[in-house]
């Protein structure tokens, strides 16, 4: 086996994250080669790039790649928290706004 037996094309990582595009659109495999080449900025100031490989004229990268990006950006985005953030009961977040209010209106606002 050689190291490009398992490397997919941006075409096809595109297709498997079809549903993460905006406005329900794609991806476009441009998105991913600025993934590639100039990456994201963290929220540290470094940069996050999408590990690839070139293949002739082409970019390919591995699944487990692009799920380690995707984890990385989440972690980044999340303050290193990668589960879920709990849903909050209509109650919760009722009593959270009235607590702010009442912060508010204590400071005169």
């Amino acid at each position: 086996m050689n190291a490009t037996d398992d490397l997919i094309g941006l075409a096809q990582v595109c297709r498997n994250l079809s549903h993460m595009g905006r406005c329900g659109k794609p991806l476009s495999p441009s998105t991913l080669t600025r993934w590639i080449t100039p990456g994201i900025r963290l929220r540290d100031g470094t940069r996050l790039r999408l590990q690839a490989r070139r293949v002739g004229s082409k970019w390919g990268v591995r699944q487990s790649w692009v799920d380690e990006f995707l984890e990385a950006q989440t972690a980044d985005r999340l303050g290193g928290d990668t589960s879920t953030p709990a849903l909050r009961t209509p109650a919760e977040r009722q009593r959270a706004s009235d607590a702010a209010a009442a912060q508010l209106a204590a400071m005169g606002i």
